[in-house]
């Protein structure tokens, strides 16, 4: 009956209102049934648009997921470029606040990395991981000119990175999903600990 009234109540809308509902529905059912249990007529019943408009914007349930995932990581990545651009800024405290920066978003899309890590299908983590490469890119090119400049220093930035960014992302995520109250402060000087430790930056 609900199905039928909403069916009844569904009207044309712009593309891009399409989508954005269809988000929108998506992050409100992952959040209630999980990832892994959510289905496809759901989000389309609270979407109001038929099954067949969800194809037309998705190729499966992991792509919404990605697509959410892309927009966390798009907004990141904004943020980085802007400190890679700020000149009032050294490299070394470019390269500090990248990672302190990395903790403040993960702690404030603690939801979004709840259902991801927590409940996503493996091809949907697949192409999370491939947008994750791309802001890894983006600090490991803050973290050369850096080194660059000789304020840091880093044998192998490739590889520090990755390990440093899946690192503060797997562990906040176990303090996420441990339910404790979250010492967002401590987080955030923590972050900033490790990465003068990590590329030995002394001021």
């Amino acid at each position: 009956m609900v199905t039928k009234l909403l069916k009844r109540q569904r009207v044309t809308k712009p593309s891009e209102e399409r989508f954005e509902d269809l988000m929108t529905s998506a992050l409100t059912v992952f959040s209630k049934r999980g990832i892994s249990m959510a289905t496809i007529d759901e989000i389309t019943d609270r979407a109001q648009v038929a099954k067949g408009t969800f194809y037309l914007y998705f190729k499966s349930k992991d792509y919404v997921v990605q697509a959410l995932w892309k927009r966390h990581l798009d907004d990141f990545t904004s943020i980085v470029d802007n400190i890679a651009n700020d000149q009032t800024l050294e490299p070394a405290q470019q390269v500090i606040k990248a990672f302190v920066e990395l903790t403040r978003n993960v702690l404030e899309n603690a939801d979004l990395h709840r259902l991801v890590y927590g409940t996503a299908a493996a091809e949907a983590l697949e192409l999370c991981r491939l947008d994750d490469q791309k802001v890894i890119k983006t600090i490991t090119s803050i973290v050369r000119g850096g080194i660059k400049a000789k304020q840091l220093s880093c044998k192998n930035p490739d590889l520090v990175v990755s390990m440093l960014f899946h690192g503060i992302c797997r562990s906040l995520h176990d303090v996420m999903m441990s339910k404790k109250p979250i010492n967002k402060k401590m987080m955030l000087q923590t972050s900033e600990d490790i990465a003068r430790s990590t590329f030995d930056i002394k001021n």
